[in-house]
């Protein structure tokens, strides 16, 4: 053998040994985290009368972003024991960081096969983006090919490598909060709209009765009692029309004075939004048209027009219309905030509004961060949705969940599904996916992103709830745990042990 052979072979070969020393040391790590995790948390008694909850998830439901005990599940003991009417309650994390749905539906197959828990809430999907294992199996089918690859991604090298590919590609996109609904809200609830120029011109302010029922019916909707909210929200329509319109037909031709006007706007906005979450397309199509006449005010709410347009499944040609009027209002550079950079980025969804909205962005970039960012995160996910691995993945998630549902009702174990705080790109699709399939077989999906909305909204800084990862910190995971016990009185999913 040549010198030269013999130099690539060993260079071969130290490649090899640097591999397997850090794939046994990522191991050994991983061992002694999870060892130490599992320490230091409770473990389930099975039949002992008390209820039982048993949370699964990646990160978000271990609690990475807090003090070690105050994750969502620990905070969620709490709430039940200082309320008391159900007794003592074990309430045990299963979370485990980086895992992906097909790695938590088999630890929730396992458990169930020694432990019969009264809940099951399951976080769930968001590292499907980068740990594949399970995903070739689900779009090949079982074979040695796919088993290869699904072994594959068990590496802890490939898995490390894959996740911080994932990172540089994506920048801050997944980082991200996507506040969807948020600004039609403030701007009737602060009386401000950003109409052009950069300046910040006061909206007339609104009547208290119209404050009032956007509160009540924003709580309204979060309890799932949609036709309430609509209630709510048309009678406050027609108070404000005298009578004429209850929010489905047209008002701009009405001789409205200008203060009416945009008022009507930016609740026909809010109207429009709730019936097409509330699955009322043909009438929140009719909202949306009749905002052609009578656009509201400011950057934001117009791209949340785009955004709704879209959830339609309207054409191309009309959300992007959209779009190009919230860019027509010639924001400046350095007042780009972090919320308007992440609703543009998140209302592109075809290659001519990419395009358009990454020259938008591309411009400012010189003189505002968060405009830098979001440019070459919207590059990114153009090459994302164009090779359709947001929807895919979402699908594999949506179809791990399905097994998970169908295992918790076969041992007659009630299910919650909870939705993440933050919605990326990803976790958009995740929370599209998964809401169809919830309603499909009577599980609740546990809405979370709209709480934290409503605070951001309402005066709340990210870094109240959140810690630079966009992790929840010790507040944050107290407002998941919140909605999560309000949920569980709310639906009665629980028996104190006196009455089981």
């Amino acid at each position: 053998m040549s010198p030269r052979a013999n130099k690539g072979l060993v260079f071969v070969l130290g490649a090899l040994f640097a591999v397997l020393l850090l794939e046994g040391g990522l191991r050994l790590v991983g061992h002694f985290y999870i060892a130490r995790l599992e320490a230091s948390r409770p473990a389930p008694v099975a039949d002992d009368g008390r209820p039982l909850i048993m949370c699964y998830g990646d990160s978000f439901t271990e609690g990475v972003g807090a003090e070690q005990g105050n994750g969502y599940p620990e905070q969620l003991k709490k709430l039940l024991d200082s309320d008391g009417s159900l007794g003592d309650v074990q309430v045990i994390n299963r979370g485990y960081g980086a895992s992906n749905t097909t790695l938590i539906l088999g630890r929730i197959r396992a458990d169930l096969k020694r432990y019969k828990p009264d809940l099951v809430i399951v976080l769930a999907g968001g590292h499907n983006f980068w740990n594949f294992y399970g995903y070739h199996t689900h779009v090949g089918g079982e074979g040695p090919a796919t088993a290869a690859l699904d072994w594959l991604s068990r590496i802890r090298v490939y898995r490390l490598a894959r996740s911080l590919l994932f990172e540089a590609q994506s920048g801050e996109d997944q980082a991200a909060p996507w506040w969807a609904g948020g600004a039609a809200r403030a701007q009737l609830e602060t009386g401000e709209a950003n109409t052009g120029g950069g300046e910040h011109e006061p909206t007339p302010a609104m009547p208290d009765y119209l404050g009032e029922a956007i509160d009540r019916a924003d709580d309204l909707y979060s309890d799932d009692r949609h036709d309430a909210a609509l209630a709510v929200l048309q009678g406050v329509m027609r108070k404000l029309t005298g009578g004429k319109h209850d929010g489905c037909h047209g008002f701009a031709d009405d001789g409205h004075e200008p203060e009416r006007l945009i008022h009507l706007s930016l609740l026909h906005l809010r109207l429009g939004q709730v019936l097409a979450e509330g699955g009322h397309k043909a009438r929140a199509l009719t909202c949306a048209r009749a905002l052609e006449a009578a656009p509201p005010p400011g950057f934001s709410a117009r791209l949340e027009v785009a955004q709704l347009y879209n959830s339609l499944d309207a054409t191309e040609k009309v959300t992007f219309s959209w779009i190009e009027k919230a860019m027509a209002s010639k924001v400046i550079g350095e007042n780009l905030s972090l919320d308007h950079c992440t609703a543009l980025a998140t209302s592109a969804h075809s290659p001519r509004s990419y395009d358009a909205v990454h020259r938008f962005l591309s411009r400012h970039a010189s003189v505002n961060r968060f405009a830098a960012s979001f440019a070459a995160a919207v590059a990114r996910r153009k090459q994302v949705n164009e090779d359709g691995w947001g929807r895919t993945l979402a699908e594999w998630a949506a179809s791990d969940l399905e097994q998970m549902i169908q295992e918790c009702k076969r041992r007659q174990v009630k299910l919650f599904i909870l939705e993440y705080p933050k919605l990326c790109e990803m976790k958009r699709h995740l929370t599209i996916t998964y809401q169809p399939v919830a309603r499909r077989h009577g599980v609740p999906f546990v809405r979370v992103a709209p709480r934290f909305e409503k605070l951001l909204s309402d005066g709340a800084s990210v870094e109240d709830y959140f810690v630079p990862d966009l992790h929840c910190n010790d507040r944050g995971y107290g407002v998941m745990a919140k909605i999560v016990f309000e949920e569980i009185k709310k639906r009665g999913v629980l028996q104190p042990p006196g009455a089981r």
